[in-house]
C-alpha cells in the first residue's frame, strides 16, 4: 500500500542558472556601443603582402635559380634577378631551426622588404637565413639586406 498517494509533491523552488547574470550583475557593454576594434600591430597601418610579390610555387624558385646572382652577407644569403616585377622568396629550412625559429625569420625579412621595397629596383629575391640569423632584429636585418642590394647594384 501507498500511503504517500495523497501527499502533494514538495517541489523546491527552481534554481537560479549560475551561467546567466543576475539583475545586479554587470551584463557588459551598454546598449548601442560599437565593438571594440583590435589593437596592436596587427592593425596599425597595415600594408598587405600581395600574392604577386611573392614567389608561390616550386617552379617559381626552381626558374628563378638558374637566372639569379647570390649575395652572402652575415645574416643571409639572398639571390637576385632582374625583373619586370619585383618579387620575394623566402626559404628557410628545417636545418636553420624550429618552426618558430623559422617564422621569425620570414616575418623579419618580409617586414623589411615592405618598408624598403620602393627603395630598391626591381629585383627578384630569394633570402635564405644563415645560423647567425637567428639572434638577428628588424634593424640587422633591414640593414644587411640594403647593403647587400646596393652593393649589388653599384658592382653591376
Amino acid at each position: 500500500m501507498n500511503h504517500e498517494k495523497n501527499i502533494p509533491a514538495q517541489q523546491e523552488p527552481p534554481k537560479k542558472d549560475p551561467r546567466l547574470p543576475g539583475p545586479d550583475e554587470d551584463c557588459g557593454r551598454p546598449q548601442g556601443a560599437q565593438p571594440q576594434t583590435p589593437q596592436g600591430p596587427r592593425n596599425a597601418d597595415r600594408v598587405k603582402f600581395p600574392k604577386s610579390s611573392r614567389f608561390l610555387t616550386r617552379r617559381d624558385f626552381e626558374s628563378f635559380k638558374g637566372r639569379s646572382s647570390r649575395l652572402a652577407g652575415s645574416f643571409l644569403c639572398v639571390d637576385v634577378g632582374s625583373s619586370p616585377s619585383s618579387r620575394l622568396g623566402i626559404t628557410a629550412s628545417r636545418k636553420y631551426g624550429s618552426a618558430v625559429e623559422r617564422n621569425r625569420f620570414k616575418r623579419l625579412v618580409r617586414e623589411a622588404y615592405r618598408q624598403h621595397r620602393h627603395e630598391w629596383p626591381l629585383l627578384d629575391l630569394h633570402v635564405v637565413p644563415r645560423q647567425r640569423a637567428k639572434q638577428a632584429k628588424l634593424i640587422d636585418i633591414e640593414t644587411e639586406l640594403t647593403g647587400l642590394l646596393h652593393a649589388q647594384r653599384t658592382s653591376t
